[in-house]
């Protein structure tokens, strides 16, 4: 269920100039999700990791694989891929166009459910970047399940990282000022606000933007819906899975203050 708040909720029952709701992750919402993300902070750390394990990776929810995937295998990793949204696989397909054949060589995307994926490949590496675990985390039995896969994918000294928000809060409520972009290459204009805690335990984003396309102007809305993770969920989560904690860090984005933790397989003669 979409929740709108403020004037988002406005727009959305006015319906003045035909508003269409998307999800958060499709149509001209895809776009700006990949031109926002603010990665390069976090690359590095998931690079240094890899090198350190070796080059063979999976990444959950790699999206368009614009972030990570693509900048990995373009540093020499092996890198796989796992999205449900068909509209980020088409964006994948249609950045790796333009590379050249050794780094495309590099690189799978598989489309699926990651709750029902299974594989028989052996990984160094295997993330769940961008706080994607926001999404993943409703049902912690499910969440703890894919962890225990994780767990099995990976070499014996192989490393789980994932990040998540450390500056939300289950206690208080917390509405953003809204912000805005204007992008003239696509083209498009954007308004967006975070409503965290509003409704309980859960980080609600609304955006509202306004694109041209062949020369007829567009008007759409989205609303995405995350549980607010904290240390405590966490604990939950990898309860009773022989991980242990190798490093974690804290990285400020540009709107977000993130915790990176960084998980070991025990190698097997340990």
């Amino acid at each position: 269920m979409s929740h709108f708040f403020g004037v988002y909720k406005d727009i959305k029952e006015l319906n003045i100039g035909n508003v269409t709701e998307l999800g958060i992750y499709e149509g001209i919402f895809s776009t700006i999700y990949a031109n926002m993300q603010d990665t390069f902070r976090e690359l590095n750390y998931y690079i240094e990791n890899g090198l350190c394990t070796g080059k063979r990776v999976l990444e959950i929810a790699c999206g368009d694989g614009g972030n990570y995937m693509i900048p990995m295998a373009k540093k020499g990793f092996e890198v796989d891929g796992v999205e449900i949204s068909e509209s980020m696989i088409e964006r994948f397909h249609e950045q790796t166009a333009r590379l050249p054949e050794k780094i495309k060589s590099r690189m799978n995307i598989y489309q699926a459910n990651i709750f029902e994926y299974d594989t028989d490949e052996k990984y160094d590496l295997i993330t769940i970047p961008s706080t994607t675990i926001c999404l993943l985390a409703d049902d912690e039995e499910q969440t703890r399940c894919l962890f225990q896969k994780v767990y099995k994918w990976l070499k014996p000294g192989g490393r789980f990282m994932f990040d998540y928000r450390i500056d939300q809060s289950l206690q208080n409520e917390f509405i953003s000022h809204i912000y805005t972009e204007t992008n003239k290459k696509y083209p498009y204009v954007l308004f967006m606000q975070e409503f965290n805690n509003v409704v309980p335990g859960r980080g609600i984003v609304n955006m509202y933007v306004e694109t041209m396309e062949d020369g007829v102007d567009k008007r759409y809305i989205a609303s995405s819906d995350k549980r607010i993770i904290t240390d405590g969920l966490v604990e939950r989560l990898l309860e009773g899975i022989d991980f242990r904690l190798h490093n974690s860090y804290t990285v400020d984005l540009t709107n977000a203050k993130v915790k990176l933790l960084v998980l070991e397989k025990e190698e097997e003669n340990e």
